[in-house]
């Protein structure tokens, strides 16, 4: 399963998990990270704004980070479920870009983030 979101380089990483939780019908109840190297726990990334770390997702414009083609990001939320999301940068450079993320495709039916074995 796989999900493609439009960005503009001026929305924020907050912008870009707001549209993750969306496109993964996920409730917006935990911490997150964005780990630009795609590391799990190293110190390249981005926070959500209750975490202790700067810096937070919100200042972060998706522009200002030095993100390059096909950059493996891992997009880490729930740090006790550990939900782990693989992205994949792919620069596309097109004159009308969105104002806000936009899901453009979806495959596959999305996970449930609170099974009933639970």
């Amino acid at each position: 399963m796989y999900r493609i979101i439009h960005c503009s380089p001026k929305h924020t990483f907050e912008e870009l998990h707001t549209a993750i939780q969306e496109a993964f019908s996920f409730a917006d109840d935990h911490l997150y990270s964005f780990y630009l190297d795609g590391i799990r726990y190293s110190n390249n990334a981005v926070n959500s704004a209750d975490s202790h770390e700067p810096p937070y997702a919100h200042d972060v414009y998706l522009g200002e980070a030095r993100l390059r083609n096909r950059q493996n990001i891992l997009y880490l939320f729930d740090y006790g479920d550990q939900w782990e999301f693989d992205i994949t940068l792919r620069v596309i450079d097109e004159p009308n870009q969105p104002t806000k993320p936009k899901i453009m495709k979806s495959v596959g039916e999305s996970p449930e983030q609170y099974p009933d074995e639970w």
